[in-house]
């Protein structure tokens, strides 16, 4: 077996195990590949702890590190061209990869991302929360958001 061809078990800070992740799939994560010696043929270390992500949070990163293996996401070209998830994507998958997600969803994902350091994942988690949640939101709406003081308050403590 070589080293592409082999499973590895991610376990997620709630003990759930997931077993026979591809090795190209967990790899995205730089967390996972630099814990792996890439001269080795075998991985000696197989189970990998992910002590930051809850399980039903890793379920959604392994299943957009597989898409991502099956289709890698285009390069996305700033400023941003179109309205659309479907648009600036240009893939009925990653368009609605997210559908049915609520704003902590997108807060989950966006922090596995960062933790994992998962690159194309961050950017995915970025545009998708600012397409579907921020667009179009006065400033005090993203306060609220993002739970910031109000201006009033930002000056009074100046």
């Amino acid at each position: 077996m070589t080293t592409q061809e082999q499973n590895l078990t991610l376990i997620s800070s709630d003990n759930v195990k997931f077993l026979d992740v591809p090795r190209e799939v967990a790899i995205m994560s730089t967390l996972i590949k630099e814990g792996i010696d890439e001269d080795e043929d075998e991985i000696a270390e197989k189970e990998f702890p992910i002590p930051k992500v809850e399980s039903d949070v890793l379920r959604k990163v392994i299943d957009f590190c597989t898409l991502y293996q099956k289709e890698p996401m285009k390069k996305i070209e700033t400023p941003l061209i179109g309205d659309t998830l479907e648009t600036i994507f240009d893939s009925p998958q990653y368009a609605s990869f997210c559908k049915g997600w609520e704003l902590e969803d997108f807060f989950s994902m966006h922090a596995a991302a960062n933790y994992m350091n998962i690159e194309p994942l961050i950017t995915w988690v970025c545009i998708s929360l600012d397409n579907l949640h921020l667009k179009g939101k006065t400033p005090a709406e993203l306060r609220q958001i993002f739970m910031l003081p109000a201006e009033a308050e930002d000056l009074a403590s100046a």
